[in-house]
């Protein structure tokens, strides 16, 4: 029996388990919006009790340091805005544009990685995993091995200690 775009209901795969992790990228490839869609589609999953998020410790740290990031970005851009429009008004006193205020990037940083977290850990209940913590000695030598996550020559140590956590 076939459905919906001509694919057969037996080929169809529902959730092969309800433990999901997400990478750092899916976090960044979003913006760290937890509003987008489909973290709201996520959020009502857990809600519901259909799937359980699993967060590392090192990947809250990650994106953490992106948001700061992207706060850094809009301080430069604020800061460049805000000299544009003060030689603006110098050489067009009569058509004086707004001041443009000073942008505290620390506080703004700090308050939108803790709401990341926050959301992550408490209002999707994570099960966090301390990565952190983790012996480093199998991961090394996977590493010298050449085996996955390594196994291109890229040295993924964060995703490394993540997945021996998840493993364990």
């Amino acid at each position: 029996m076939t459905s919906g775009a001509g694919k057969r209901e037996e080929d169809r795969v529902g959730l092969r388990t309800r433990h999901v992790f997400l990478d750092t990228e899916v976090y960044r490839a979003h913006g760290h919006d937890v509003s987008s869609a489909p973290f709201r589609i996520l959020a009502g999953l857990i809600e519901e009790h259909r799937v359980t998020l699993h967060v590392a410790d090192i990947t809250l740290e990650e994106a953490a340091r992106h948001i700061s990031e992207q706060a850094a970005e809009i301080g430069r851009s604020a800061s460049e805005l805000r000299r544009k429009s003060e030689q603006w008004n110098r050489r067009f006193p009569r058509a004086t544009m707004p001041e443009i205020p000073g942008l505290d990037t620390n506080t703004v940083e700090k308050l939108a990685a803790s709401t990341f977290r926050w959301t992550v850990r408490y209002e999707w209940n994570a099960e966090n995993h301390e990565a952190l913590n983790c012996a480093a000695r199998p991961i090394f030598e996977r590493y010298f091995a050449r085996k996955p996550p390594f196994d291109q020559g890229k040295k993924e140590f964060p995703d490394a200690f993540v997945i021996q956590t998840l493993a364990e």
